[in-house]
């Protein structure tokens, strides 16, 4: 990981082709291979596009995490290592993408991610991809209902993971976005629900 952050480009031209060495016989490179990859080599080329991400070469990082993205769309696997691995690509392509500058884009590949959070049963992954959503939603103007849901929502399920850092991070967010303590947002929220019935 250390030459990764500090050679991210060396790294990348070697990580890449000898990971499809390892995984696909006859590999010729420059193409992307319908084969397999493990969940390790994934993760492998996370870490390489979030070292680009980490410098600010979000075109780069972008552009890997894209092929993986294809990767996923044109390879079958068992829809329990989908929900792993390619996760993990789509809430990295998604920030990557909102940094980019494409964020429409990233808000529909974090919602993309979402399913395959719940599916894999990963809470920690869920409350910051619903965090992340509420918050790209707000920037833009979206429904803002529906960002305070979702910040809700975000909250309540860090909650149970027991993921007290982002918690905390909300409650901020809340208080300088909304000018509210949480249990006011909370109690704002819920006489709104109410009403509406």
């Amino acid at each position: 990981i250390i030459f990764v952050k500090t050679f991210p480009d060396k790294c990348y031209k070697k990580a890449w082709p000898s990971n499809f060495h390892v995984t696909i016989v006859d590999y010729k490179e420059g193409t992307i291979p319908n084969s397999f990859f493990s969940r390790q080599e994934i993760l492998i080329l996370c870490n390489i596009a979030g070292s680009y991400y980490e410098e600010n070469n979000f075109q780069k990082s972008v552009e890997l995490l894209r092929d993986l993205q294809n990767y996923f769309e044109n390879v079958s696997i068992d829809i329990k290592e989908r929900s792993k691995s390619e996760r993990l690509v789509l809430s990295n392509l998604g920030q990557a993408l909102w940094h980019y500058g494409e964020k429409e884009e990233s808000l529909k590949v974090i919602e993309k991610a979402i399913p395959l959070a719940i599916m894999g049963d990963n809470a920690g992954s869920l409350s910051t991809l619903l965090y992340d959503l509420a918050y790209g939603e707000r920037e833009l103007g979206k429904n803002e209902v529906c960002c305070k849901e979702r910040l809700l929502e975000a909250y309540y399920v860090a909650e149970g993971c027991h993921n007290v850092g982002l918690m905390e991070h909300i409650k901020n967010y809340i208080q300088k976005k909304y000018a509210m303590s949480f249990t006011e947002y909370f109690n704002y929220y819920l006489c709104y629900n109410l009403c509406k019935e």
